[in-house]
């Protein structure tokens, strides 16, 4: 994660795991070097999505804290256990966070396009399938209800793990979508193309050979 940018001081980092809702879940506390100037949304976007590409595992909480204030040993070790309580009470000096929130997009996908509804998808046999712009909004509103972010924040453009999509949740993807296009999808197809947009172009295309 240090490698990401040169605003993150080298050393002062920490990884551990939380529970949320029954699961453990990554948080990443990591420290700014001090006067970097440097977009910290983009920072934040950059970390999650490194995580995601090399780990393949999505990030709960990523707080980016004051120089010289992640807890240490008298050696210069990183005592994680410490920055994991002050995670919890709220007691490290944070300067900006990303936060994945439960509340963000509860519901989102369903109550975008309830499932079984022809106004959505077409039934299996229709002569009036999906179109790339139905595929579209409905990989949107997907992204939006697993990885509990708005619909504003997404990018077509952008590949799936600049959102923080990892492998589990891209296989969970793809068994909706097969359900919602009611034929085969393949299990790759977030890798094989890596956007919205292609996916997109994609599925309508392998729908019209269909």
């Amino acid at each position: 994660m240090e490698q990401v940018h040169s605003a993150l001081s080298p050393s002062c980092g920490a990884a551990f795991s939380v529970e949320n809702d029954g699961e453990e879940r990554l948080v990443i506390v990591q420290e700014l070097a001090p006067r970097e100037r440097v977009d910290l949304f983009e920072l934040l976007r950059a970390i999650r999505q490194m995580v995601t590409e090399q780990h393949e595992i999505a990030v709960h909480d990523v707080l980016l804290i004051k120089s010289g204030t992640i807890p240490k040993t008298s050696s210069g070790k990183i005592r994680r256990r410490t920055t994991h309580d002050q995670y919890l009470a709220g007691e490290l000096q944070v300067i900006s966070a990303w936060q994945l929130r439960p509340e963000a997009a509860q519901g989102v996908a369903n109550d975008v396009f309830p499932r079984g509804e022809g106004n959505v998808a077409a039934a299996p046999g229709s002569p009036d399938p999906p179109s790339k712009a139905m595929i579209t909004d409905w990989l949107i509103a997907q992204l939006s209800s697993e990885l509990r972010i708005s619909h504003a924040e997404i990018d077509i453009h952008r590949p799936f793990t600049y959102y923080g999509l990892a492998s589990i949740e891209g296989v969970a993807l793809v068994a909706k979508l097969e359900e919602w296009l009611a034929r085969p999808v393949p299990l790759s197809l977030v890798w094989d193309y890596p956007t919205i947009d292609a996916a997109s172009s994609y599925l309508l295309q392998s729908q019209d050979r269909a």
